[in-house]
């Protein structure tokens, strides 16, 4: 009688546990929270500054490069310097046919892109020698006054709100983590042709968006005040075989 009693008492208890227990990833359970969204890889930007020296090559003659954002850049012989000359630009991950190659050679000498990719030395090169720069990207400028201010990604994220300021556009600072929802992206500024702000909008609406250097700026409307970023220069990227404008 008792070894019954006993027996009842555990199948009741059991079946109190079946109850209890939810599978792990049931519908009862909360999905796991999403990663923020990142826009690309934001590392490894640098700007391009001619080298306007008068001396014999390589020793001078190459570019000046300066990671974006930061107030030192680590050369190719390991030293931390405001700025590391470069006595060559290699294009080859771009796979740029030879004409366009050498168009874009002409506008990194004179400094008017932005880079991604790392230094490095030439092989068997003395860590001593002037370094070299290998570009995994290229983006043109789309004028040639210099940029000011902070250098970001921006990305359109097709968000519509009732009313203004509406937090649709997503900005990513270069070479950090950072990353803020803003109110528009102005580059009525920058003295660009039709052409190249209507390809400025367009790439915008894609998840690579465009570069921009630049300042904040308060907009405000009925829904109350926001940040615009206000751009001094914006940069496009260069794709194999499609000519820049």
């Amino acid at each position: 009688m008792v070894l019954a009693i006993v027996a009842t008492f555990w199948l009741a208890c059991a079946g109190n546990f079946a109850h209890a227990a939810r599978p792990i990833g049931g519908p009862h359970d909360p999905a796991p929270p999403l990663p923020p969204p990142i826009a690309g890889d934001n590392f490894g930007y640098f700007s391009v500054r001619p080298d306007l020296r008068k001396c014999a090559s390589p020793l001078c003659g190459g570019v000046f490069v300066q990671s974006v954002n930061r107030l030192t850049t680590r050369c190719a012989d390991g030293r931390l310097r405001p700025e590391c000359y470069v006595a060559d630009v290699s294009l080859q991950a771009l796979n740029l046919p030879p004409d366009q190659e050498d168009s874009i050679h002409l506008r990194v000498k004179n400094g008017t892109v932005l880079l991604k990719g790392h230094l490095t030395v030439k092989p068997f090169s003395p860590l001593n020698t002037p370094g070299l720069f290998e570009a995994s990207e290229v983006w043109l400028a789309a004028t040639d006054a210099r940029p000011s201010g902070t250098f970001f990604r921006t990305v359109d994220t097709g968000i519509v709100c009732i009313a203004a300021p509406c937090l649709s556009f997503q900005e990513y600072r270069l070479n950090s983590f950072g990353q803020n929802d803003i109110a528009g992206v102005d580059l009525s500024l920058v003295a660009a042709s039709d052409e190249l702000l209507d390809s400025a909008h367009e790439a915008l609406r894609t998840d690579v968006g465009i570069l921009v250097g630049g300042r904040h700026n308060v907009v405000s409307g009925p829904a109350g005040e926001a940040s615009a970023l206000v751009a001094s220069q914006f940069y496009l990227p260069v794709q194999a075989g499609k000519p820049e404008k």
